[in-house]
C-alpha cells in the first residue's frame, strides 16, 4: 500500500506540475500553485495506562501531502500517512491514504510574495488505513477523519511553516469485523513548499 500511495502522489505531482505552467499564480496561494507538504508527530507514552510487562510505547507518524490550487485560497490533493508503533518486542507498521481539502485567507489579487506573508486556513482530510502488525499476526483497518485550522507563515516566497489544531475521529476494525472508535485533539507542526513562480 505504501508503494502505490507513493507512486499515486509523484503522478499527482507530475501532473499538477504540467497544469499548474498553463495557470501563472501571483501568490503561492493562488490558482495554479502546487503545494507539498508535510508533518509528524512522535509520542513517547508510558505509565500504566501505556505499559505492557513494563514497556511503554513509542509512536512515530509523518503526513507527507501534495495539493492543487484550482481557486485563490482553494487546495484540493491528497495525504498520505506513514508510521510505526512499537512497545517492548512487538511492533507495527501504520500506512494510510486519502483527499485532503485546504482552504487559506488572506490571499489578494496581485499580491505577488509570499515572503513575511501569514496565511490562516481550516482543512479537513479522510484517511483510509491500515495498522499491520510486524510479525503478521494482527492487522486493524480504519478511517481517520479530521477537521482543523492552523498557520502558514511564510520563511520566504515559496517555503512556509505550519501550525495547526485538529479534532480527529477514528473508527477502525479488527479481522473480526469488531469496530471501536475514539477521538483525539493534537497539535501539529510542518511545513509547506510552493511551486508558483
Amino acid at each position: 500500500m505504501k508503494q502505490a500511495g507513493l507512486r499515486v502522489v509523484f503522478m499527482l505531482l507530475i501532473f499538477g506540475m504540467a497544469v499548474s505552467s498553463a495557470f501563472p499564480a501571483e501568490s503561492p496561494i493562488d490558482k495554479g500553485s502546487i503545494m507539498v507538504g508535510g508533518g509528524g508527530a512522535f509520542s513517547s507514552l508510558s505509565g500504566k495506562l501505556y505499559e505492557d510487562n513494563g514497556d511503554g510505547a513509542t509512536l512515530f507518524l509523518l503526513y507527507p501531502s501534495l495539493s492543487f490550487f484550482p481557486a485563490r485560497g482553494l487546495a484540493v490533493g491528497g495525504q498520505l500517512l506513514l508510521g510505526s508503533l512499537s512497545q517492548g518486542d512487538w511492533s507495527a507498521s501504520i500506512s494510510g491514504i486519502g483527499p485532503k481539502l485546504t482552504y487559506y485567507f488572506g490571499a489578494n489579487k496581485g499580491d505577488h510574495h509570499g515572503k513575511g506573508r501569514t496565511y490562516p486556513y481550516l482543512t479537513t482530510s479522510v484517511l483510509f488505513g491500515q495498522v499491520s502488525a510486524d510479525d503478521g499476526d494482527d492487522k486493524v483497518t480504519g478511517t481517520l477523519v479530521t477537521i482543523g485550522g492552523g498557520v502558514n507563515y511564510m520563511v520566504a516566497n515559496s517555503i512556509g511553516l505550519s501550525a495547526e489544531v485538529n479534532y480527529r475521529s477514528d473508527i477502525l476494525k479488527d479481522e473480526d469485523d469488531r469496530s471501536e472508535s475514539g477521538h483525539s485533539i493534537n497539535v501539529m507542526v510542518g511545513f509547506s513548499l510552493f511551486l508558483w513562480e
